[in-house]
Protein backbone atom coordinates (compact mmCIF):
# COMPACT_ATOMS: atom_id res chain seq x y z
CA UNK A 1 0.00 0.00 0.00
CA UNK A 2 2.74 2.36 1.10
CA UNK A 3 4.02 2.08 -2.49
CA UNK A 4 1.37 2.70 -4.16
CA UNK A 5 0.58 5.83 -1.87
CA UNK A 6 4.14 6.86 -2.50
CA UNK A 7 3.88 6.38 -6.37
CA UNK A 8 0.81 8.74 -6.75
CA UNK A 9 2.86 11.36 -4.26
CA UNK A 10 5.61 10.95 -6.84
CA UNK A 11 2.52 11.80 -9.72
CA UNK A 12 1.34 14.67 -7.87
CA UNK A 13 4.98 16.08 -7.49
CA UNK A 14 5.49 15.77 -11.44
CA UNK A 15 2.28 17.10 -12.22
CA UNK A 16 3.14 20.44 -9.59
CA UNK A 17 6.36 20.42 -11.63
CA UNK A 18 5.11 20.50 -15.19
CA UNK A 19 2.83 23.12 -14.63
CA UNK A 20 5.06 25.36 -13.64
CA UNK A 21 7.07 24.19 -16.43
CA UNK A 22 4.37 25.17 -18.68
CA UNK A 23 3.74 28.35 -17.03
CA UNK A 24 7.52 29.20 -17.69
CA UNK A 25 7.04 28.35 -21.37
CA UNK A 26 4.05 30.74 -21.50
CA UNK A 27 5.92 33.05 -19.97
CA UNK A 28 8.99 32.85 -22.08
CA UNK A 29 6.46 32.87 -25.30
CA UNK A 30 5.73 36.37 -24.60
CA UNK A 31 9.25 37.43 -23.47
CA UNK A 32 10.13 36.12 -27.20
CA UNK A 33 7.34 38.36 -29.01
CA UNK A 34 8.81 41.39 -26.71
CA UNK A 35 11.94 40.92 -27.84
CA UNK A 36 10.79 40.87 -31.42
CA UNK A 37 8.29 43.89 -31.06
CA UNK A 38 11.12 45.98 -29.73
CA UNK A 39 13.59 44.76 -32.38
CA UNK A 40 10.97 46.27 -35.00
CA UNK A 41 11.23 49.38 -33.38
CA UNK A 42 14.81 49.49 -33.14
CA UNK A 43 14.82 48.89 -36.65
CA UNK A 44 12.21 51.15 -37.74
CA UNK A 45 14.12 53.81 -35.90
CA UNK A 46 16.73 53.06 -37.54
CA UNK A 47 15.37 52.41 -41.59
CA UNK A 48 13.68 55.76 -41.16
CA UNK A 49 16.39 57.27 -41.23
CA UNK A 50 18.43 55.97 -43.91
CA UNK A 51 14.66 56.05 -45.60
CA UNK A 52 13.07 59.53 -44.36
CA UNK A 53 10.13 59.53 -47.24
CA UNK A 54 9.22 55.65 -46.18
CA UNK A 55 6.53 55.00 -44.33
CA UNK A 56 7.20 52.18 -42.02
CA UNK A 57 4.72 49.27 -40.82
CA UNK A 58 5.26 46.45 -38.79
CA UNK A 59 2.91 43.04 -38.21
CA UNK A 60 3.79 41.67 -35.14
CA UNK A 61 5.83 39.02 -33.64
CA UNK A 62 4.39 35.28 -34.62
CA UNK A 63 2.44 37.24 -37.96
CA UNK A 64 3.17 35.14 -41.33
CA UNK A 65 4.32 37.17 -43.96
CA UNK A 66 7.05 39.75 -43.82
CA UNK A 67 7.92 41.57 -40.63
CA UNK A 68 8.25 45.40 -41.89
CA UNK A 69 7.16 47.06 -45.00
CA UNK A 70 8.41 50.35 -46.01
CA UNK A 71 5.86 52.11 -48.52
CA UNK A 72 6.54 55.42 -50.36
CA UNK A 73 3.64 56.52 -51.28
CA UNK A 74 1.46 53.20 -52.04
CA UNK A 75 4.00 51.14 -53.46
CA UNK A 76 5.99 48.66 -51.26
CA UNK A 77 9.73 49.22 -51.47
CA UNK A 78 11.17 47.97 -48.54
CA UNK A 79 10.33 44.64 -46.77
CA UNK A 80 12.46 43.40 -43.53
CA UNK A 81 12.60 40.31 -41.71
CA UNK A 82 13.25 40.05 -37.88
CA UNK A 83 15.40 37.28 -37.01
CA UNK A 84 16.24 37.68 -33.21
CA UNK A 85 18.34 34.27 -33.11
CA UNK A 86 21.10 33.97 -30.87
CA UNK A 87 23.92 31.82 -29.96
CA UNK A 88 25.79 31.63 -26.95
CA UNK A 89 29.69 32.09 -26.97
CA UNK A 90 31.86 29.44 -28.50
CA UNK A 91 28.74 27.58 -30.16
CA UNK A 92 27.43 28.08 -33.41
CA UNK A 93 24.12 27.70 -35.37
CA UNK A 94 22.46 24.62 -34.51
CA UNK A 95 21.26 22.89 -38.37
CA UNK A 96 17.13 23.97 -37.78
CA UNK A 97 18.09 27.55 -36.69
CA UNK A 98 20.23 27.64 -39.51
CA UNK A 99 17.91 26.15 -41.99
CA UNK A 100 14.78 28.44 -40.79
CA UNK A 101 17.05 31.57 -41.49
CA UNK A 102 17.59 30.47 -44.88
CA UNK A 103 14.32 29.74 -45.38
CA UNK A 104 13.51 33.70 -44.50
CA UNK A 105 16.44 34.34 -46.69
CA UNK A 106 14.93 32.66 -49.92
CA UNK A 107 11.39 33.93 -49.09
CA UNK A 108 12.64 37.78 -48.59
CA UNK A 109 14.84 36.84 -51.75
CA UNK A 110 12.34 35.87 -54.13
CA UNK A 111 10.29 39.05 -53.50
CA UNK A 112 10.32 41.78 -55.99
CA UNK A 113 11.24 44.50 -54.01
CA UNK A 114 13.83 47.58 -54.43
CA UNK A 115 14.98 46.99 -50.58
CA UNK A 116 15.45 43.92 -48.80
CA UNK A 117 16.33 43.52 -45.43
CA UNK A 118 17.43 40.68 -42.70
CA UNK A 119 16.80 42.11 -39.13
CA UNK A 120 19.31 40.37 -36.44
CA UNK A 121 20.12 40.94 -33.07
CA UNK A 122 23.16 39.49 -32.51
CA UNK A 123 26.64 39.78 -34.27
CA UNK A 124 27.56 36.03 -33.87
CA UNK A 125 24.89 35.20 -35.83
CA UNK A 126 25.98 38.02 -38.37
CA UNK A 127 29.24 36.06 -38.44
CA UNK A 128 27.82 32.95 -38.79
CA UNK A 129 25.10 33.30 -41.34
CA UNK A 130 27.83 35.51 -43.19
CA UNK A 131 30.16 32.54 -42.59
CA UNK A 132 27.33 29.59 -44.06
CA UNK A 133 25.57 31.26 -46.45
CA UNK A 134 26.55 32.69 -49.71
CA UNK A 135 25.35 36.47 -49.29
CA UNK A 136 28.13 37.38 -52.66
CA UNK A 137 25.72 35.29 -54.64
CA UNK A 138 22.94 33.81 -53.47
CA UNK A 139 21.48 36.63 -51.34
CA UNK A 140 23.45 39.13 -52.68
CA UNK A 141 20.09 41.52 -53.16
CA UNK A 142 19.69 41.33 -49.28
CA UNK A 143 21.23 44.00 -46.64
CA UNK A 144 22.10 42.36 -43.11
CA UNK A 145 20.94 45.09 -40.38
CA UNK A 146 22.20 43.59 -36.74
CA UNK A 147 20.07 45.95 -34.39
CA UNK A 148 22.34 45.51 -31.81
Amino acid sequence: MKKINSERSKEEIYKKDLKILLDIKKSVGLLNNAIHDKSALIAISILEKKYPDFKFSYYGAGVRGNDLVGKRGSKIELVAEIKTTTIESGTTLMSPQLSNIKKDLIRLNSLDIKYKYFIIVSEKVEKEIKRRLDFKTDFKDINILNII
